[in-house]
C-alpha cells in the first residue's frame, strides 16, 4: 500500500511537471500583472503608491495574498518564485484528484495515470474566458487544483478530507468553487455527516475575517446595486466575457454538446458512486449561462461582474473530458477499439481547439486528435499497459508539435528585463512611467511588477473595472489622455503636466522637451524633467 501511494504521488508530481511545458506556464502575462504589484505594495508600502492597480487590491475574499506574504516572510524568496512553487503544488493536487476519479471509476494504475495526464492537457473555455488549467499562478488556478483533489477524495468516500480540500479551495477563490461547494454541502447534509461540514463552515468564517482585515484602498459595493450606463459601457469594453449575449449561439451550443457528452459518459460508465457530482457540476455549469444572462445582461446586477457565474461552464468541459478519457480507456481495455478511439478523439481535440467547430484552420488539429485517439485506443487494448503512461506523457509534446498549438506568445525579453532593472535601480520609488506606444500590449504591466514602479495607465489595469467604479472612470480618462491615436507624438510638456516622469518609446524615437536617460535595442526612456532632482544614466545595451 505504501509503495502504491508513493507511485501515485510520484506520478502526480511528474505529470504536473510536464504541464509546465504544455499547456504551459506564464508569469506576468495576464492576471499576475495585477496581483503581483498589489503584493509588492503590501510587502513594501513605499513602492507603487501612485499606481492605479497596486493601490486598489481586490483580494479581500481570498487568502492568496496572506499566504504569499507569509511564505515571503518565511523564505525571503521573490513573489515570482513563491507563486510558481504554489502553482506546481496545486497542479499536482489537481492531477492527483483526476487520478482518484479515474481509479474510482474502475481503472488500474497505468490507465488511471494515462487519464490523469490526458485530462491535464488543458482547455480554453470559450465565452467566459477561463482555462481548465490556468497558465498563471492566480487564485483561480490554485482553487481549481484543490477542487479537483476534493472531487477525487469525494469519489473515495473520504468526506472530511474532501470537505477540507474544498474549504481550502474556497478561501483561495470562492467563485470558482461555489458550484462544487454547494453540491458537497447538500450531500453532507443529506448524509447527516456533521463533522465533515466543519471545514466548509470554517472556510466561510476565515474568508469573512480575511476580508475584514484586508489592507489597502477599498470601495464600498452595494449588494444589490446595478450598473450605471457609464460603468456598463466600460465593462462591455474591457470585460466583454461577462456578457453572455456577446458569446454567440455557436459557443453556447458547444456547451450543450459537451453537456450531452458528459451525460453519455455517465450512462456508459454507470458509476456506483459520484453521479451526484458528475451530473451536478455540468448541470450547474449549463444553468449558469441563462442565470448570468438574466442577472448580468438583463438586470445588470453589479455584483455579478465580480462573481461571474457563467464561468461555471468550466465544469462542463472538465467533466466531459474526464469521463471521455475514462470511457476511452475502458473501451480500449475491453477490445472496443473504435468506441475507444471516438471517446479519446474528444480528449485530444479539446486541448487544441477552443471551438469544436467553425474554425477554418482546425483540420490539422482534427487529424492529430484522430491519430492520437486511435493510438491511445490501440495501446489501451494491449496487454502491455505500462506503455500507456509513456504514450500519455508523450502527448504533452506531440500536441504542440504535431498540432502546432501555441497557447501564448513570448512577451518577456532581455531588453524588457534590463529596462525594469534600470528603473528599479536608477529612478525614485515614486516615479511614474508611461508607454504611450504600447496600446493593448502586455509589456507595461510586466515592467510595473518587475521594476516596482508606477505605470500611469495600461490596458491590463482596465480589467479591474469589474471591481471599482472609481478606478474604471479614472483608467478610461487616463487612457483617452495618453493612449489614443497620436498621443505618442505629444511633447514632454503635456506629459509633465499630467505628473508623468518618464516616457518609454521605441528605439530611434525622440520626445521633444525631454532628456534621454536610458536606451537599449528595444526601448528608449525619456525624462520629462518634472522633478529637477531626478538623475539617471544612459544605458549602453544597444
Amino acid at each position: 500500500m505504501r509503495a502504491r501511494r508513493a507511485a501515485v504521488l510520484t506520478a502526480s508530481l511528474l505529470i504536473a511537471l510536464f504541464t509546465f511545458y504544455f499547456p504551459g506556464h506564464t508569469y506576468l502575462h495576464q492576471d499576475t500583472q495585477i496581483y503581483v504589484p498589489m503584493l509588492e505594495r503590501m510587502w513594501d508600502p513605499s513602492v507603487l503608491g501612485c499606481d492605479l492597480s497596486a493601490t486598489r487590491p481586490h483580494m479581500a475574499f481570498t487568502l492568496y495574498d496572506e499566504t504569499a506574504l507569509a511564505l515571503k516572510g518565511l523564505t525571503g524568496a521573490p513573489f515570482g518564485t513563491i507563486l510558481v512553487a504554489e502553482q506546481f503544488v496545486f497542479r499536482a493536487a489537481g492531477v492527483l484528484g483526476i487520478y482518484l476519479i479515474a481509479a474510482a471509476l474502475g481503472l488500474g494504475f497505468f490507465p488511471a495515470f494515462a487519464v490523469a495526464a490526458w485530462c491535464s492537457l488543458g482547455a480554453v473555455i470559450t465565452g467566459p474566458a477561463v482555462l481548465a488549467m490556468e497558465y498563471e499562478p492566480t487564485p483561480r488556478a490554485f482553487a481549481m487544483g484543490l477542487l479537483l483533489l476534493a472531487l477525487g477524495l469525494a469519489f473515495r468516500g473520504s468526506w472530511t478530507a474532501a470537505s477540507a480540500a474544498t474549504g481550502l479551495s474556497f478561501v483561495y477563490h470562492a467563485p470558482t468553487v461555489f458550484a462544487f461547494w454547494l453540491l458537497l454541502l447538500v450531500w453532507l447534509v443529506r448524509k447527516r455527516d456533521w463533522p465533515a461540514l466543519a471545514p466548509l463552515a470554517a472556510a466561510f468564517l476565515v474568508l469573512i475575517l480575511a476580508a475584514y482585515l484586508q489592507t489597502g484602498q477599498m470601495e464600498p459595493h452595494p449588494l444589490f446595486g446595478t450598473l450605471d450606463p457609464v460603468l456598463e459601457q466600460l465593462q462591455r469594453l474591457r470585460a466583454s466575457y461577462n456578457w453572455v449575449a456577446r458569446w454567440g449561439t455557436p459557443v453556447i451550443l458547444q456547451y450543450v454538446v459537451l453537456f450531452g457528452v458528459a451525460m453519455l459518459g455517465i450512462w456508459r460508465l454507470k458509476p456506483a458512486r459520484g453521479v451526484w457530482f458528475l451530473a451536478g457540476l455540468p448541470l450547474l455549469g449549463l444553468a449558469s449561462v441563462p442565470l448570468s444572462y438574466v442577472l448580468m445582461d438583463g438586470m445588470k446586477w453589479s455584483l455579478m461582474a465580480q462573481v461571474q457565474p457563467a464561468r461555471a461552464t468550466l465544469f462542463i468541459t472538465v467533466i466531459a473530458v474526464i469521463l471521455a478519457g475514462v470511457c476511452g480507456a475502458r473501451a480500449g481495455m475491453a477490445g472496443r477499439w473504435l468506441e475507444s478511439a471516438a471517446w479519446l478523439f474528444l480528449v485530444f481535440l479539446v486541448p487544441q481547439q477552443n471551438r469544436l467547430w467553425g474554425d477554418p484552420q482546425m483540420l490539422r488539429q482534427v487529424l492529430v486528435a484522430a491519430a492520437l485517439g486511435a493510438t491511445g485506443a490501440a495501446i489501451s487494448g494491449w496487454k502491455a499497459q505500462p506503455a500507456l503512461p509513456i504514450f500519455a506523457l508523450a502527448c504533452f509534446f506531440l500536441i504542440p508539435t504535431l498540432g502546432g498549438v501555441r497557447n501564448y506568445p513570448v512577451v518577456r525579453t532581455p531588453d524588457l528585463d534590463a529596462l525594469a532593472a534600470f528603473a528599479r535601480a536608477e529612478t525614485p520609488k515614486d516615479a511614474i512611467f508611461l508607454f504611450p506606444e504600447a496600446g493593448k500590449a502586455l509589456h507595461p504591466g510586466m515592467f510595473r511588477a518587475e521594476a516596482r514602479r508606477c505605470v500611469y495607465v495600461d490596458w491590463k489595469t482596465g480589467g479591474q473595472v469589474n471591481y471599482f467604479r472609481s478606478l474604471g472612470i479614472e483608467w478610461w480618462k487616463r487612457w483617452q489622455e495618453t493612449m489614443q491615436s497620436g498621443a505618442a507624438d505629444s511633447g514632454a510638456d503635456r506629459y509633465r503636466a499630467l505628473g508623468i516622469d518618464y516616457i518609454i518609446l521605441g528605439p530611434g524615437k525622440e520626445l521633444a522637451g525631454s532628456r534621454l536617460v536610458y536606451r537599449n535595442s528595444q526601448f528608449a526612456v525619456y525624462a520629462t524633467l518634472r522633478n529637477a532632482s531626478t538623475s539617471a544614466r544612459v544605458g549602453t545595451e544597444d
